[in-house]
């Protein structure tokens, strides 16, 4: 269906050999692998699209545009260009009754023009999206012609004459056409020429460009369906709409047919703003990269809503949107980390700490806690009062402060040498984006000569918030099986201590089939593990294992044996002496609480220690072969034991060493040995 543009004089016509042609060959494919719905059930002749579908010019981002036309043609016909690839020269154009000004480029992707004319002339990029697949099928095509981007939307091509030059290429066809959308209105300023579909009123519109197959009325109800009656001026009669995408009979049109079925299979609903189908709760973000909502970010957000840490809006028709690219405000900040928390219980003031922030707003409670926390002192001002400025976006740099705080300000040695080029190591906030970059959770922009960029003053938008969020949940708790949260089912009192053995690199755990990792926290601790754990809480230093082993039953092909033969070179473990004079480690077997002081106290270099002459557990007599590693175990602090209901102390030397306890042990001794 080719469009003449409107002139003071003239005529829009369309090529009838296109109008009669059904899409047969232009059907939408299915994006990775959604099915093709082609119902018109829902078709109403005088309601084809609505006003608030038609014009919104925010349902699509750039790269969502993008991302959609890859989608249909993954892969081009060798020696031609498709939509996806397609680069045009634009023209700047000024602003008039129609449009917003639009600033011309050299060359510019197609997936851009589309975007730019969409915020330019307030037209709903898949408006867009659709008339050029309806026009030249262009959005499906695999090996598309010149000539189809020449006239790529059929602006300016009546069917008594020649194409008009005028309206040659990618850029004038899209722009022209979205131009000519908005001037079917009379907006102000231009004249009453579009009359003869004007909506609130009962027209005749035609089934075809043969005037003998007759029209019948048809209520236009909104300036969108007016808008396509004068783009394409025919109905699908039952025939057509009977086809579905194919052919009806001699007397059937398909463009405004075809309009309606390309715009609900790949988009939903003309008559309201549907969400495209996602596999997150919200209709604005989904981890498909087909998806014209994907986003990088998605599994984060997931996680933020599962975590109960933001819902969202929930917004006309009862759909959640979590608004991935706005930016987050310091009160909704200080929701997050306080939900994150567990929305712990403490005193809210009634006073505010903060002169903007009165506690009848809402976040007065997260706020005040943020405050309490140390997390955020906010600003001081000249009169000696506290601000907060709730309003304000986050910036990168106050980020980092915030999760820097939030996680218990961990002990940091920030390096010499900045990690990103645009932190210097004098900058305020360097020890918190250093950390922040040393532990995971941010590694910032590569840059083309290697180098990386934070960014620090830029602020941070809500998906990247969620990731940020995520990634420090996981390195204070990255295994699945051990959580900080006192309420939840896999709670353990030693997680700090577990998620630090993770840090440190001293136990991954198990993967599992999922990716997601459990540690296993109640399961003995084995001596092979143990040497393990050992020599890497050591640094992993150099070492040379013995070409002969220096146990019976641990070969040298063992896979802890590098470890185990470190531990007897170290004497921290000389096993058992059998009657022959070998010795076995016997590296299977669970360690013993005893036997754990022992290694510990070795490993710590054996330092010097008076044993007190009454035990600290009444289950370790002074003469027990471990008590003096024992309780210098307890003189320290890295075991207290178990107070029983009398109030004495129990250490239980024979119990086994579970691996949750394990952690804490060796979290302890490394502050121990750090003094």
């Amino acid at each position: 269906m080719i469009r003449l543009v409107h002139a003071v004089t003239g005529l829009l016509a369309i090529v009838a050999a296109l109008i009669v042609a059904p899409a047969a060959q232009a059907q939408p494919a299915a994006a990775s692998g959604s099915v093709v719905q082609t119902s018109l059930a829902g078709f109403s002749a005088g309601d084809i699209i609505s006003d608030a579908v038609f014009f919104d010019d925010g349902a699509m981002t750039e790269a969502q545009i993008q991302k959609f036309l890859e989608a249909q043609v993954p892969t081009c016909r060798s020696g031609y260009t498709c939509l996806k690839d397609w680069y045009d020269t634009s023209r700047s154009t000024s602003a008039d009754a129609m449009c917003g000004a639009y600033s011309g480029g050299s060359s510019e992707r197609a997936s851009r023009i589309i975007y730019k004319v969409a915020q330019a002339c307030g037209i709903n990029p898949r408006v867009i999206l659709v008339t050029l697949q309806k026009e030249q099928g262009l959005v499906t095509h695999t090996w598309p012609s010149e000539w189809r981007y020449t006239i790529a939307m059929g602006q300016g091509c009546p069917d008594t004459a020649a194409c008009d030059e005028k309206y040659y290429g990618f850029f004038n066809q899209v722009y022209g056409a979205a131009w000519q959308f908005k001037r079917y209105a009379n907006p102000p300023g231009t004249s009453q020429y579009f009359t003869w579909y004007a909506p609130k009123n009962t027209w005749n519109v035609l089934y075809n460009p043969d005037r003998s197959c007759g029209s019948s009325p048809v209520y236009i109800s909104n300036q969108a369906t007016a808008n396509l009656y004068y783009y394409t001026p025919y109905q699908p009669n039952a025939a057509a709409l009977k086809a579905g995408y194919g052919e009806g009979d001699g007397c059937s049109a398909y463009g405004n047919r075809n309009f309606y079925n390309y715009f609900t299979d790949w988009f939903g609903s003309t008559q309201s703003a549907a969400p495209p189908a996602t596999d997150t709760p919200f209709v604005d973000v989904s981890s498909e990269p087909s998806s014209p909502v994907f986003n990088t970010f998605a599994s984060d957000i997931v996680w933020l809503a599962d975590q109960g840490i933001s819902e969202g809006w929930t917004v006309a028709g009862g759909w959640r949107e979590f608004r991935p690219r706005m930016a987050v405000k310091r009160d909704v900040m200080a929701a997050f980390l306080y939900r994150m928390a567990g929305s712990p219980d403490f005193d809210v003031p009634r006073v505010s700490p903060f002169t903007d922030v009165s506690s009848a707003q809402p976040f007065y409670e997260e706020i005040a806690w943020l405050a309490a926390s140390g997390i955020s002192t906010g600003w001081t001002t000249s009169a000696g009062s506290r601000e907060f400025r709730p309003n304000a976006s986050v910036s990168r740099e106050v980020m980092a402060a915030f999760l820097y705080r939030y996680a218990g300000e961990p002990e940091w040695t920030s390096p010499d040498e900045s990690p990103f080029v645009d932190v210097d190591t004098n900058d305020t906030f360097y020890r918190e984006i250093s950390w922040l970059a040393g532990s995971g959770v941010s590694a910032g922009w590569s840059r083309t000569d290697g180098g990386r960029e934070f960014r620090p003053t830029s602020v941070v938008n809500r998906d990247v918030m969620a990731a940020f969020l995520h990634r420090l949940y996981l390195l204070q708790n990255p295994f699945v099986d051990v959580s900080s949260d006192t309420e939840s089912p896999v709670y353990s009192v030693f997680a700090a201590d577990i998620a630090w053995l993770a840090s440190e690199g001293i136990s991954e755990g198990w993967t599992r089939g999922d990716g997601a990792r459990e540690y296993r926290p109640t399961r003995p601790v084995l001596r092979e593990a143990m040497a393990a754990f050992l020599y890497r809480l050591a640094g992993e230093p150099e070492f040379v294992a013995p070409a002969e082993s220096p146990f019976v039953d641990v070969p040298v092909t063992w896979s802890f044996y590098r470890e185990i033969s470190w531990l007897a070179a170290s004497g921290i473990s000389e096993g058992w002496t059998l009657e022959d004079g070998t010795r076995e480690f016997r590296p299977a077997e669970s360690v013993r609480r005893d036997v754990m002081a022992a290694f510990l106290y070795r490993f710590a270099g054996s330092p010097e220690f008076d044993p007190p002459e009454a035990s600290p557990f009444v289950d370790v007599p002074v003469s027990s072969p471990f008590y003096a590693e024992i309780s210098w175990l307890a003189a320290t602090g890295i075991s207290t034991g178990w107070q029983r209901d009398d109030g004495l102390f129990e250490f239980r030397p024979t119990a086994a060493v579970n691996r949750d306890v394990m952690a804490a042990f060796l979290h302890r001794l490394d502050a121990v040995m750090a003094g």
